[in-house]
C-alpha cells in the first residue's frame, strides 16, 4: 500500500523530525529537497526541489529525487530525475535522469540518460512530436501514480 508523507513509518518521521528541529536540509548543488511522497513496500522515500517548480497551464516541470533504502542490481541507490506531468491528461515523460551509488544523490553518478531540451511551451500537446521524450500515461497504485497527484496539487509562484 502506498502511503503519502502524512502517515510515514515512525523511524522516517523521527529522522524528518530530527532534521527540521536541528535546521538541516537535504541539499545537493544548492537544492533543498521536500519530502512529498513515501512507499513503504518499495523502501522509496521521493522529495522534490519546490524552488524550481515550473508549471504553464496543466503541465508541471519538477526536478525530483528518489531515495531507495537499497542500491538496485546495478548498484544504484538513488536517482534525480527531471520530469513533467500533464496534470489533466493523467501523463509523464522524464527529461532527465542521474542515478546514484549513493543515498539523497550523493555518492558516485552510476549512470545518466536525457532527452533533447524540450521547453515547456512547445510541446503542451501529447501527440505532438516536437519533444523527443515521449509522455506516457501514469499508472495507478504506483509510486508514480501518488508523486504524479502530489506534484499536481503543488502551487506555483
Amino acid at each position: 500500500m502506498v502511503r503519502l508523507l502524512g502517515k510515514p513509518s515512525f523511524v522516517r518521521l523521527i529522522t524528518l523530525v530530527l532534521l527540521a528541529v536541528s535546521g538541516l536540509a537535504w541539499s545537493d548543488a544548492g537544492i533543498k529537497w521536500s519530502p512529498i511522497s513515501t512507499n513503504q513496500a518499495h523502501s522509496v522515500m521521493v522529495y522534490a526541489d519546490l524552488n524550481q517548480i515550473s508549471r504553464e497551464a496543466s503541465i508541471v516541470r519538477i526536478r525530483l529525487l528518489f531515495d531507495n533504502l537499497g542500491a538496485d542490481a546495478e548498484g544504484r541507490r538513488s536517482y534525480v530525475t527531471l520530469r513533467e506531468y500533464h496534470c489533466s491528461r493523467g501523463l509523464t515523460r522524464t527529461l532527465e535522469e542521474r542515478f546514484y551509488a549513493g543515498q539523497m544523490g550523493l555518492g558516485s553518478q552510476v549512470s545518466a540518460q536525457a532527452s533533447p531540451d524540450c521547453e515547456i511551451r512547445a510541446d503542451t500537446d501529447p501527440e505532438s512530436t516536437a519533444c523527443a521524450a515521449p509522455w506516457s500515461p501514469v499508472r495507478p497504485r504506483t509510486v508514480g501514480y501518488d508523486v504524479f497527484k502530489a506534484v499536481c496539487q503543488l502551487q506555483t509562484t
